[in-house]
């Protein structure tokens, strides 16, 4: 959607922003979040507004302020059992990519509630995905990210295993000059505990053990992958 913001610095812009809707199996709309009525329009992630709110190309143009591309539900886990309530189950983990942080929001009040961007020295650049590992799986209540990095400034990808409390990375995988999707992207983490990576620009999907080791190498040639994801077997019963 768009709106005109008189919050901006300077002239008047108008931005693209995000909706996140929940719709019920009747097609009905059940709630509605806009980014607009619960961001500040000045308010742009880490690496902030300024650049793009002032650039000669987003003047006469629409600004895509928020680009939203990924919006995951956090399952029960036992930050939110020991207390801490940020962490409720059906809270929103979204990921505005432009803003290159991710965001929680509590479905209760519509506030962000939990923000990471990585630390100064290492921050995170664009991502897609980010999940809360759920119950049951090694690293449960950690949340997994694709951080993809950028030509220019950080040329390889990063997965990282965040602590969401300490907002400290717990385990990564990255391999310079090997392991790189500028967009897109995804990671799973799997009973094993080994985390499936999605390398989607370079059409790969891999496997890879907490050490780092892969155990499993997919290339798909000439194509893109598409945030692949392990399904265990006997998952749709229609094809057993």
């Amino acid at each position: 959607s768009e709106r005109d913001s008189k919050k901006l610095p300077g002239d008047v812009r108008r931005l693209r922003y995000d909706i996140v809707k929940e719709v019920n199996i009747a097609g009905e709309i059940v709630s509605e979040w806009h980014a607009v009525d619960h961001l500040d329009p000045t308010f742009c992630g880490w690496q902030g507004c300024d650049s793009a709110y002032e650039s000669n190309r987003f003047r006469n143009t629409v600004h895509d302020w928020t680009h939203m591309n990924a919006l995951s539900i956090i399952p029960e886990n036992h930050w939110y059992a020991a207390g801490d309530t940020r962490f409720k189950p059906g809270n929103l983990l979204v990921m505005p990519r432009n803003f290159w942080t991710v965001l929680l929001i509590d479905r209760e009040t519509n506030s962000v509630v939990w923000e990471y961007a990585g630390t100064e020295a290492d921050r995170l650049i664009r991502g897609h995905e980010p999940e809360m590992i759920p119950a049951g799986l090694p690293g449960a209540g950690n949340i997994l990210l694709f951080d993809n990095g950028i030509e220019g400034l950080r040329p390889y990808s990063i997965v990282r295993e965040i602590n969401p409390v300490a907002g400290s990375t717990v385990w990564s995988y990255e391999k310079k000059g090997e392991f790189y999707s500028d967009a897109a992207g995804r990671a799973q983490r799997l009973v094993n505990g080994h985390t499936l990576i999605s390398e989607d620009r370079k059409g790969r999907v891999f496997e890879v053990s907490p050490a780092g080791k892969i155990v499993w190498d997919l290339q798909v040639a000439g194509h893109d992958t598409s945030r692949a994801e392990r399904y265990s077997r006997g998952y749709c019963e229609q094809l057993l």
